[in-house]
């Protein structure tokens, strides 16, 4: 006997968007009450600052406060609400005294998985750390600091007292990284969670070598004597590090229910560290943030929590000050069949579009269906949305249904999927502003687990999409899917497997076995629902940021998996430039840092292109610098109607020994290749 399918109202959320979905699925498998004893987590003194995190966030921020015991271990948080936040921090003047430019150094910050902040890159000739902030997150909270919100801080003074007092060996040359880390609470394998710093390779310190690093201290030196040979040419002292190690079961969680919240508290800390430094010192120091993270799915239209952070940033930094630089990457899912676009409705005759949901996957899968701009809120929901789920001939239709609600199918008992339809305005404060109505689908597991727990069945589940008793014009078509990011990274026992969209004019490989790399139309002309263009990274969607893709350093070729925006969907923007992800396409890694000194790794992705524009960026932004100036955002903007390729970042001396292809060459470009 079929058991019948039926969606029936659960509940209704706030109005605006407000709720992300992953945070309401995620509270309603939590059964923990427990506040955030913490100051205000985006509490600072700096005026401009803070100006732009109340314009760009407000109350968003408060669906988080019960729900972060679910990223950050016990022993990460306060147990008790400090006092004053402020404690042991300088207090910046409501007046921004004007500061001449600092001739001499660039702050260069990382905001990425666990760095090794002891490794040997990251010291001076002298032994002397480089790395003037950072912030490890999910380390062990210590009794009477009031002024982090939650893990450990250090200071340069704090990380050269811990590496002195790991030094081993006759003359101290020795450092015991393993013994540091586990005090610092940087490394701790009894938490049950896998430990970055545990692992050969680790992505936070690959990331960070590859954007700021220098040759290991003690070795030979070149004829500056500064200078290691084969690298920047220019003194280590001009570069400090600013890291903020994020926790390790957000970067389990690649579906980024909690990834937004955490970069922009790591961005607040990492700010107000250069700006009381500026303030000490009379300098205004240059500052460069790389984050290489990326997410499938989101608004990708400057409207997400952190896009409206970035631009807020931007808008209120006083404009005499130098600029602060963001660097994204592309991402590297343009193959992964994740981004869909529906120029006309999907109905039983049209042909078909599935979503398929991997087996054995311990994780929810979540879908994103996105209309185009609409000049008001609609009454209804103006899509027909018509569900088969797999294994079943029965199909159910949802609709016509309120917005700002929550919707479960089920079978029987038993959950089988939950729809959120949101109405997701383009200014909270500006109703007039218009929006887009946004479905997201979300299933449960589909491996058996806790009794209390759904899970799903897996396999392609059909999707139906039609307009709601109006023109598809004015039920905001074409529409957007994008499924959200689901897998498992390398090293982490997250148990996810990405679900994809499928559809029968969508062409993997061509006669030859080739891989295809651009959409290609149909026998009649159209092109197929999946497609490649608009899988950019959802975190690189911000116009202020600049967004890297990646190329194959032998023949300067876009690697095969570099994410794409360009006309493809809601019109989303392309990169700004491209930089070495891969070294051949047979080779499709590049040389980096393991997680001890000494040590190497093969690494790869367009998370690793991006802290090559960062090395540029802050060459580039030394006032003194001799070398051609890069200047970022204003020689790299580029149209979204520009189609020319965007411009290949040269692979310099200071990098060539990690390119080099079987004959031992290496190509470069000149600064002159550049717009």
């Amino acid at each position: 006997m079929t058991m019948q399918h039926e969606w029936t109202h659960v509940e209704s959320l706030p109005p605006g968007g407000r709720i992300s979905p992953y945070i309401h699925w995620t509270s309603a498998w939590s059964h923990s009450d427990q506040a955030f004893a913490a100051q205000d987590l985006l509490d600072t003194d700096i005026p401009w600052l803070a100006h732009a995190i109340q314009t760009a966030i407000g109350d968003a921020a408060d669906p988080w406060r019960r729900l972060l015991h679910h990223v950050l271990p016990r022993h990460a948080v306060p147990t008790e609400a400090a006092e004053n936040g402020k404690d042991g921090e300088e207090s910046i003047s409501a007046k921004v005294q004007t500061l001449p430019p600092a001739n001499d150094r660039v702050i260069v910050g990382i905001i990425d998985d666990a760095t090794a902040f002891a490794h040997e890159r990251f010291r001076l000739p002298n032994g002397r750390s480089r790395i003037d902030y950072l912030w490890l997150q999910s380390a062990r909270h210590e009794a009477g600091d009031n002024a982090t919100p939650f893990g450990r801080e250090y200071d340069r003074t704090g990380i050269e007292r811990l590496i002195d007092r790991f030094r081993r060996g006759p003359m101290g040359e020795m450092i015991d990284e393993d013994g540091l880390y586990r005090h610092a609470s940087a490394l701790d394998m009894s938490l049950g969670t896998p430990q970055s710093l545990a692992r050969t390779a680790g992505h936070g310190t690959a990331v960070a070598d590859l954007a700021a690093s220098f040759g290991a201290a003690g070795t030979a030196r070149g004829g500056d004597r500064f200078t290691p040979p084969g690298e920047m040419n220019i003194a280590p002292e001009d570069f400090d590090l600013a890291i903020v190690s994020l926790p390790e079961r957000l970067i389990m969680d690649t579906s980024g229910t909690f990834a937004e919240i955490f970069v922009i508290l790591g961005m607040v800390r990492l700010i107000s560290h250069v700006e009381r430094r500026s303030q000490r010192e009379g300098k205004d120091y240059p500052l460069v943030i790389n984050i290489s993270l990326g997410l499938t799915a989101g608004p990708r239209d400057g409207t997400s929590l952190l896009d409206r952070f970035i631009a807020a940033v931007n808008a209120q930094r006083p404009s005499d000050r130098v600029p602060i630089r963001i660097v994204v990457p592309a991402g590297n899912f343009r193959q992964a069949k994740v981004h869909a676009v529906l120029d006309a409705p999907v109905d039983a005759q049209a042909s078909p579009l599935f979503w398929t949901i991997a087996p054995d996957d311990s994780t929810p899968s979540f879908l994103e269906i996105w209309s185009t701009p609409l000049r008001r809120k609609p009454e209804v929901l103006p899509i027909s949305l018509t569900l088969r789920p797999a294994q079943s001939k029965e199909a159910a239709p949802l609709g016509p249904v309120p917005l700002d609600g929550v919707f479960d199918l089920t079978s029987g008992p038993q959950l089988a999927a939950r729809c959120y339809t949101q109405w997701v305005p383009k200014r909270i404060d500006k109703p007039s502003a218009g929006g887009r109505v946004r479905l997201t689908l979300a299933v449960p597991p589909t491996v058996p687990g806790n009794p209390a727990r759904a899970y799903t069945v897996p396999g392609p589940w059909q999707l139906l999409l039609e307009p709601a008793n109006t023109s598809p014009s004015q039920s905001g078509w074409p529409l957007d899917l994008v499924v959200q990011r689901d897998d498992m990274i390398p090293g982490y026992r997250g148990g996810g497997r990405q679900s994809y969209l499928q559809d029968r004019q969508y062409i993997q490989v061509d006669a030859r076995g080739f891989t295809v790399t651009n959409d290609r139309p149909g026998p009649d002309g159209t092109l197929p629902y999946v497609r490649r263009a608009g899988t950019i990274n959802a975190f690189a969607t911000a116009p202020e940021i600049v967004v890297v893709g990646g190329c194959y350093a032998d023949t300067l070729e876009p690697v095969d998996y570099s994410g794409e925006g360009g006309s493809g969907g809601q019109g989303l923007r392309g990169i700004d430039a491209s930089a070495s992800a891969s070294m051949q396409r047979m080779r499709g890694v590049i040389r980096a840092a393991g997680s001890r000194s000494g040590s190497r790794i093969g690494v790869g992705g367009t998370s690793i292109a991006a802290p090559v524009m960062s090395r540029e960026l802050a060459k580039a932004m030394r006032p003194l610098s001799e070398r051609p100036k890069l200047s970022g955002v204003s020689l790299l903007r580029r149209s979204s109607h520009d189609t020319d390729p965007p411009p290949v970042l040269p692979i310099t001396e200071n990098l060539s020994d990690r390119y080099q292809n079987s004959s031992g060459a290496h190509k470069a470009m000149s600064f002159s290749k550049l717009p």
